[in-house]
């Protein structure tokens, strides 16, 4: 399911921003090639909830709207334009922002069911500033810069 998916390289993101190692990014990358593949709709640019490998499913349907657990759609949009920061990928980018679009008209009314939705527009309305930690002291220097919280940011150690 999409949302298996979603979540877990969403937790392969956190964990590269956590450690810095970069088997947990380039984890995260291949799974989001994976679901490209095999869950993504070319016709809406959305990601289907079931796979394109599983039998006997009569419709295919989308997961958009957000709960106590954001939907797998929105999910893997901020999976897109997060893991198209970090590798420079504008075609993710710009994915992430086309599925944004495609819902921005239900914030208005359904706001609370679109509250992940909303996070990832904000993103994109105020591109997030990048810090590069180099040196022999990466890691050392990332922990501190780590203990306050900036929600604009994407660290990367090198």
């Amino acid at each position: 399911m999409l949302d298996d998916y979603a979540h877990l390289i969403q937790v392969l993101i956190s964990l590269y921003q956590s450690t810095f190692d970069e088997k947990w990014l380039k984890l995260a990358a291949k799974y989001l090639e994976y679901t490209l593949i095999h869950f993504h709709d070319e016709s809406s640019g959305l990601f289907y909830y079931t796979s394109d490998l599983q039998a006997a499913i009569l419709i295919r349907k989308f997961e958009l709207s957000d709960n106590v657990i954001p939907s797998s759609n929105s999910v893997m949009a901020h999976n897109l334009f997060i893991l198209g920061m970090y590798f420079e990928r504008n075609e993710w980018i710009q994915h992430a922002q086309a599925m944004v679009h495609q819902v921005a008209g239900n914030f208005a009314e359904s706001g609370p069911y679109f509250a992940n939705w909303a996070r990832l527009y904000l993103l994109l309305a105020n591109t997030p500033f990048e810090v590069a930690i180099t040196g022999e002291n990466c890691h050392e220097k990332q922990r501190e810069s780590s203990a306050t919280f900036y929600p604009m940011y994407y660290f990367r150690a090198a």
